[in-house]
C-alpha cells in the first residue's frame, strides 16, 4: 500500500494537493490514482494471487429477482361486478390514448374493440344497478349501446389508419363515457357503500 503511495505521490505536486483541495476531495483523488495504475501496461503492476473460494461457501444463483417490487398489487374487484368492468374499460380507454401517441393503429384498434366487447355484469350487479337505477336503468342501457358503437366506429378508423377520423371518434367515444359518468356513476358508487 506504501509503494502504491508512492507512485501515486510522485505523479501529482502534494503541495498544491494538499493547499487547494479540500479533506472532502482526496477520496476522489484517490479514486483517479487508482484509476491511472488500472490501466497501466502489465509490468508495472506486482502479480497478484487469484484467491478462490471454496466450493462449500459459493452460493448457487437465485431463480428469483434480488430485488421485490416497490408497490403491492392493487387489489381487483371480483369478476362482473361494474366497478370491475370499469376498471377494465379505463385500462383499454389508456391504451387507446398510448396507441394514439405513438401511431399504433393495432392498438388503437384491439382496444377500442376491448371497450366495444367488454364483459357484462353479472346477475346480482344488474339487479342491483337496475334497484339503483329504477326508470333511469333504460337510459344507462342506452348509453352503454352508444359506448359500443363509438368504440366500433374508432377501431374501423384506426383499421383505415386515418388519425384525424380516429381522434374525433376518439373525442365522440370520450365524450359518451364522461356523459355517463356524470349521470351516474356518484348514484351508483353511493349505492355499492
Amino acid at each position: 500500500m506504501i509503494a502504491l503511495w508512492e507512485k501515486l505521490t510522485k505523479s501529482y505536486d502534494m503541495k498544491y494537493i494538499t493547499t487547494t483541495l479540500s479533506r472532502s476531495s482526496l477520496p476522489l483523488l484517490l479514486l483517479i490514482g487508482f484509476g491511472q495504475f488500472a490501466c497501466a501496461p502489465q509490468g508495472d503492476c506486482p502479480p497478484t494471487e487469484k484467491i478462490e473460494a471454496p466450493a462449500s461457501t459459493a452460493l448457487a444463483p437465485s431463480p428469483q429477482p434480488a430485488i421485490a417490487p416497490v408497490q403491492a398489487p392493487e387489489p381487483t374487484p371480483p369478476p362482473g361486478k361494474l366497478s370491475s368492468i370499469m376498471a377494465g374499460l379505463g385500462a383499454d380507454m389508456r391504451k387507446v390514448q398510448q396507441g394514439v401517441w405513438s401511431d399504433d393503429f393495432v392498438a388503437i384498434a384491439t382496444h377500442a374493440m376491448k371497450v366495444a366487447d367488454h364483459p357484462m355484469v353479472n346477475a346480482s350487479e344488474k339487479e342491483r344497478i337496475q334497484a339503483t337505477l329504477g326508470s333511469e336503468f333504460g337510459d344507462f342501457i342506452k348509453r352503454d349501446k352508444a359506448v359500443h358503437a363509438r368504440a366500433v366506429a374508432l377501431s374501423k378508423a384506426a383499421e383505415k389508419k386515418d388519425i384525424s377520423i380516429v381522434l374525433e371518434e376518439l373525442a365522440l367515444l370520450q365524450s359518451d363515457c364522461v356523459a355517463c359518468h356524470n349521470a351516474y356513476r356518484k348514484e351508483l358508487m353511493i349505492a355499492t357503500k
